[in-house]
């Protein structure tokens, strides 16, 4: 059994939209963690960043159709960011929440800025 496509209904232009819309998100949440103002919304923002951008950051980068698909992708993405990099960190003994949310947060806004480059790149070719 197949799930209905996800994407396959929209144009490019909605892939672009909402990479920017990740990179927007991605500098609002690491401003909030820097300036330490994590109280009320601040705290949605910043989790529900960490748990849901770097997934949906790599579903639009590799053009996932499948919403069964992409919904893993995005899961599997937070539970490996959410454990890989404290993990490493620990290990490393410099463990720091805010260090482990800045390195998710650059390398989801360095995949979100690669995909919006790339796009420009290619319609500057056309």
């Amino acid at each position: 059994m197949r799930a209905e496509p996800l994407l396959r209904r929209r144009s490019g232009n909605s892939r672009r939209y909402g990479l920017a819309a990740i990179v927007g998100w991605g500098i609002l949440a690491s401003a909030l963690v820097t300036l330490g103002t994590l109280t009320g919304a601040a705290v949605v923002v910043v989790v529900l960043f960490a748990l849901f951008a770097p997934g949906i950051t790599l579903v639009l980068l590799l053009r996932l159709e499948d919403a069964l698909v992409a919904a893993a992708v995005v899961i599997l993405c937070a539970i490996s960011s959410g454990v890989l990099v404290p993990s490493i960190l620990l290990y490393a003994h410099v463990w720091s929440p805010e260090g482990a949310f800045a390195i998710d947060a650059a390398a989801t806004l360095v995949g979100a800025g690669a995909g919006l480059h790339a796009r420009a790149r290619r319609a500057g070719s056309r």
